[in-house]
């Protein structure tokens, strides 16, 4: 009889585990939301100072999906995740309730780290992971600009395609690994014949670097020719400076 009891409670003890165990998983995907506002807490990662995306318009979106009051399970919280993540100055979108019942959103925007001027094919930012994304009515952001011969044109966010759009970002990447360089250079052109010019932000000249290749090469031969040349003719001496012959540098 001991034995049969002892069973019983066993029993019991393994349903009240295993049942207490099912409630906790429905109740970890499954959230119940009265309103999106106030009961919304929305974080936004200003990286570098971008402000592509205010707080005010995400809240705005989360109430063209949360109108009346509903249950809000995991799958929903995906979904929402989802359509954040399709405004294109927004890199990713993480949703989740927690334990007072309130809807956190944490934003990451898209960090550019050029501008592209086309006159022919548009405006539009080129981000650090090399996707295209447009320009903004409420924020410039302060990065480098390409322009001139670049025949490439903005339709949705979506990566580089052309090789001289491509060229050109090797140069910005390049010059964003040196925090001297990164200062210096304000734009980037793209000549018709495929040169790349450098308009440096200090003086009234240009940097001819020629094609992409030998890069390096290229900006130890000018930061050479920044001290020991430059410091002595005075910045405004020479109109153009030449770095596309190999181991020359040609001023004028």
């Amino acid at each position: 009889m001991k034995r049969s009891w002892k069973n019983i409670l066993l029993k019991v003890l393994i349903a009240l585990f295993f049942g207490g165990f099912f409630m906790l998983t429905a109740f970890s995907g499954t959230y119940t939301i009265l309103r999106p506002s106030p009961d919304l807490n929305v974080i936004i990662d200003h990286k570098d100072g971008h402000s592509f995306i205010l707080q005010k318009d995400i809240e705005q979106k989360v109430k063209e999906r949360f109108i009346e009051v509903r249950v809000v399970d995991a799958a929903e919280l995906r979904r929402l995740e989802k359509y954040l993540e399709s405004i294109p100055y927004i890199l990713n979108a993480n949703a989740y309730v927690d334990s007072k019942g309130k809807l956190n959103i944490n934003i990451v925007q898209r960090n550019p780290i050029a501008r592209v001027l086309s006159g022919t094919k548009g405006h539009f930012y080129i981000d650090e992971d090399g996707y295209k994304f447009p320009l903004s009515k409420q924020y410039t952001a302060k990065v480098p600009l390409i322009t001139g011969d670049i025949q490439e044109a903005y339709q949705s966010v979506d990566t580089i395609s052309t090789r001289s759009l491509k060229e050109a970002v090797e140069v910005i990447r390049f010059t964003q690994k040196d925090a001297y360089w990164s200062a210096l250079v304000t734009q980037v052109h793209r000549q018709k014949d495929g040169a790349y010019i450098i308009i440096p932000r200090m003086g009234n000249y240009t940097i001819t670097l020629g094609d992409t290749r030998n890069l390096e090469s290229k900006f130890n031969r000018l930061e050479l020719f920044y001290k020991y040349a430059l410091n002595e003719v005075g910045w405004d001496k020479y109109s153009n400076i030449n770095l596309q012959y190999k181991n020359q540098i040609v001023c004028k």
